[in-house]
């Protein structure tokens, strides 16, 4: 891994920052997250994917698909897989993981009117260092979709 790749606030604000579209793009995807909602470019997302992959591999092991505890609160993000505070922020978390999810790569555990009972009222995570299938990436938002009827 490049030093430059390390898992910092600075690295996910500089990545989150060029990541966003900066226009009416045709090919850009708007993502909502726990606070944050925002556009990103396509184009910018594709350009620094494995820049992505790298930061979120960082995080702890638990937080991967297939791990013994397969997914982690959002809460505990804030600590890389050597245990270490990577940040201070959460708004910075938050970044990384509406990136992580603009490249297909995390998705909330539970749908979002379910966040109340959890910890802080704040999602559960998963990661996957390889894209997740269409339907992993759509099986929340339908139980999200079904609780709200």
């Amino acid at each position: 891994m490049k030093d430059i790749n390390k898992l910092t606030s600075q690295r996910v604000d500089e990545l989150y920052t060029t990541c966003l579209s900066q226009s009416e793009e045709n090919t850009a995807v708007t993502i909502k997250g726990i606070i944050l909602s925002a556009t990103f470019s396509v184009a910018n997302l594709n350009a620094v994917k494995e820049d992505i992959v790298e930061l979120i591999m960082q995080l702890p092991e638990g937080a991967f698909k297939g791990s013994k505890d397969n997914g982690l609160s959002f809460l505990t993000l804030c600590h890389d897989k050597d245990e270490e505070q990577w940040t201070s922020f959460h708004a910075c978390v938050e970044r990384l993981m509406m990136l992580a999810m603009c490249i297909q790569r995390c998705v909330f555990l539970m749908p979002r009117n379910m966040w109340k009972v959890l910890p802080g009222g704040l999602p559960y995570l998963l990661f996957n260092t390889e894209d997740f299938t269409s339907n992993e990436m759509c099986a929340c938002s339908d139980l999200e979709n079904e609780l709200s009827k």
